[in-house]
């Protein structure tokens, strides 16, 4: 029934389709041939997979009058957030319009959603849209800015499926960088959960000339108790010898301290102190010893660092480390090279 509606070349967007299919329709030279194309998001029954709202977006070019179809994997997505992804205009520039979608794929961790950007090459369809798994979970989106200068904001990446660790969304924003859409920033939001509010910390350390910004910030998070342990929510029967995940977190965060104080040229004698006194994680009390050894013998940071390395490579260290930092699969565990890298 849809097909004859769909070929009809004297009416793109008749009122059946929009009002009876709920298709959206435009028109517009996506080929460059100097005659109009036409194109469409057409909703689909939600019988045909597990994405929500799927979708299929039809082109049919004036040049070949045969109907084609996006995306070649996956589900287009037909629901407010996909609409407000789909358009048909200039990407990149070069005056010709490029063909904008969202594609959903579902899984037993949630959906994922990727954005294609179609793009007419004189041969044949080119995808000019990140080259990525897409963003999990989307909430909402936004796209602004023309032409080149174009830029698509994904708001979503929480997991809350079995084993992802404690969820976090951000803002992905997608902009041109050369002849395709790459993702060119991230916005997280602000941290719930003390794991997190420590990542961002760690981000600071790992900046050059950012080593003062980085104690504060981890200072904040071992200071901030409204910050929550994902560990005690996990296990929460947790034995009571054994460090908490928050123990354990700040006795880390006490250790990166340590090394940024020295590494800003200051005496970081009492900083060290405090992890060995003040940890409930003995790894990193053990590891505050080796970097003061180090750099006691040897006066530099990097001496320092390699004797850290050296006990976190040791024995069983480096299977205990990975426990200490597992966070579920959507958040890397720390290997021991990562935990004085300088």
């Amino acid at each position: 029934m849809l097909e004859p509606l769909l070929a009809a070349e004297d009416d793109v967007c008749p009122d059946t389709l929009i009002s009876y299919w709920r298709v959206r329709c435009t028109s517009a030279d996506v080929d460059g041939d100097g005659h109009g194309d036409a194109i469409y998001l057409v909703p689909l029954a939600p019988a045909r997979g597990p994405a929500p709202h799927p979708a299929a977006v039809l082109v049919r070019r004036s040049a070949e009058g045969g109907i084609e179809r996006f995306p070649r994997v996956g589900e287009a997505d037909a629901s407010i957030i996909g609409i407000a992804v789909f358009s048909v205009t200039d990407r990149t520039g070069d005056g010709q319009p490029e063909i904008s979608y969202l594609v959903n794929s579902c899984g037993a961790r949630g959906c994922a959603s990727r954005l294609e950007i179609q793009g007419w090459d004189g041969t044949a369809w080119r995808d000019i849209g990140p080259a990525d798994g897409g963003i999990d979970n989307v909430e909402g989106v936004s796209v602004l800015g023309e032409g080149a200068s174009t830029v698509f904001t994904l708001e979503g990446g929480k997991l809350d499926a079995p084993g992802a660790g404690p969820p976090r969304g951000a803002a992905f924003h997608y902009g041109l960088h050369g002849s395709r859409y790459v993702l060119q920033a991230t916005d997280w939001d602000e941290p719930e959960y003390l794991y997190h509010a420590i990542a961002d910390a760690d981000l600071l350390f790992e900046q050059q000339g950012a080593f003062a910004a980085a104690i504060d910030a981890y200072r904040a998070a071992i200071d901030n108790p409204d910050l929550k342990d994902w560990k005690a929510e996990v296990l929460p029967g947790r034995a009571a010898e054994l460090p908490t995940g928050r123990g354990q977190l700040v006795g880390y965060a006490l250790f990166r301290i340590a090394v940024a104080t020295a590494a800003l040229g200051q005496d970081a004698a009492l900083a060290i102190d405090a992890v060995i006194a003040q940890s409930e994680e003995p790894i990193f009390a053990y590891a505050a010893e080796a970097f003061r050894r180090g750099y006691s013998d040897v006066g530099t940071i990097r001496a320092g660092c390699l004797e850290v390395t050296r006990y976190l490579t040791s024995a069983n260290a480096p299977a205990y480390l990975a426990e200490v930092f597992d966070y579920g699969y959507a958040n890397p565990r720390k290997s021991p090279t990562d935990i004085c890298p300088l």
